[in-house]
């Protein structure tokens, strides 16, 4: 993911090559972060950014330069997790350039316009720290501070403090995430944000401002079966045929359109594998009997979901669901759904095998989609090396 550039408000900054800031940021992180981390950062910015992007305007960079550079890191074996560093170092380089225009007296600032005031935006960096350092005079902030130091200021810095933020929390939700943070750090981040805008308005920097609120999700988790009705969505059952269906998604972990689509040649008995799209999906040993067991009465050729009239073609979507409701009714699993079996796989695959490959097998474009939805299921020890 390319996060979205900091926004410089309006205030007219002086064209600035990125190389002739950087060392005022970098020096500037001595008073919040650890030596270990300014030297990290110092690193990355001597090996990679000055030579690639030192002679840029800070003004003109924006995300098909930051993609251009992505390319260039990844084609030299960086990594995704790496590469969230150098956004964060970019990025935080261009929110100092902001800070300093704010406390320049030589800087033209114009003013947002409503339709009663004029406000000035105030920069969440700005706050953060102020607050910070006000609470560290009479109570141990280190929390608090790390907090800062590794979200807020990357993520949020120039975000400013005085905005609706609701729609920036459900960015900011993804944005944990694949950092492989769940909803737990989510909410207490958001607790803390409250905080700072409360802090805004007692300095007065803003108006009283309303609390925020988590945007709500759905409770996957409540949908998802439990050991015994696991067992039984996974069997297969020769007097019910369409229990094939569920069977597809809870072994393999194929999405609707996928199982009704699978035909026989996809399948590769030799390789415990099928063949679905551009990837290729493993098919568990006891399963595979199954299958192996199903081709001696239907043989393999065609479509590997049909009805009972042996059509050539797939079955349609209405067909699946409607024939998956019937089985979960018939199993008194009723809050069940089709989409949710393919879920309690990715989840328990998530228990065995890192993110990355997870997401490569059940068809995810990249890693942070998976981890998006599904951050919460990862172990703490694999969440650790993300």
């Amino acid at each position: 993911i390319i996060f979205d550039i900091p926004k410089l408000f309006h205030y007219n900054i002086k064209k600035t090559e990125l190389i002739r800031i950087a060392d005022s940021w970098v020096d500037g992180l001595n008073d919040h972060a650890s030596l270990p981390t300014v030297n990290r950062y110092r690193k990355i910015l001597e090996t990679w950014i000055l030579p690639k992007l030192g002679a840029l305007d800070i003004r003109s960079v924006d995300k098909n330069i930051m993609e251009k550079y992505k390319q260039e890191f990844f084609a030299s074996g960086g990594t995704e997790s790496t590469f969230l560093f150098h956004q964060r170092i970019i990025y935080g380089i261009i929110d100092h350039a902001v800070s300093e225009a704010i406390q320049s007296d030589k800087a033209v600032v114009h003013y947002l316009e409503s339709k009663n005031k004029k406000q000035r935006p105030v920069p969440l960096r700005q706050i953060a720290l102020q607050w910070i350092n006000s609470q560290e005079e009479v109570c141990d902030m280190w929390k608090e501070r790390e907090v800062m130091e590794k979200y807020f200021i990357p993520l949020l810095g120039q975000s400013d403090i005085g905005s609706s933020f609701q729609r920036r929390l459900i960015e900011y939700r993804k944005e944990l995430a694949h950092l492989g943070l769940g909803e737990k750090t989510f909410l207490s981040h958001v607790s803390i944000l409250n905080i700072l805008r409360k802090y805004a308005f007692q300095q007065g920097y803003t108006k009283k401002l309303p609390l925020l609120k988590a945007p709500k999700r759905k409770e996957m988790i409540e949908r998802l079966p439990d050991e015994r009705e696991r067992a039984v969505l996974m069997q297969y059952w020769t007097e019910e045929p369409d229990s094939l269906i569920l069977c597809l998604a809870s072994h393999m972990g194929l999405r609707n359109d996928e199982i009704r689509m699978l035909q026989w040649k996809d399948i590769h008995f030799h390789k415990k594998a099928a063949a679905v799209g551009a990837r290729s999906v493993p098919i568990p040993d006891s399963f595979l009997l199954t299958l192996e067991h199903i081709t001696k009465t239907n043989g393999k050729d065609g479509y590997v979901v049909v009805t009972a009239q042996k059509k050539i073609g797939p079955v349609s979507m209405a067909y699946l669901i409607v024939a998956a409701q019937k089985l979960f009714q018939k199993y008194g699993i009723e809050h069940i759904r089709l989409d949710d079996l393919r879920n309690d796989y990715i989840i328990r695959q998530l228990q065995i095998k890192a993110p990355e490959i997870v997401a490569q097998q059940c068809g995810y474009p990249n890693v942070n989609a998976l981890l998006e939805k599904f951050v919460d299921f990862i172990p703490s020890a694999r969440k650790r090396q993300i």
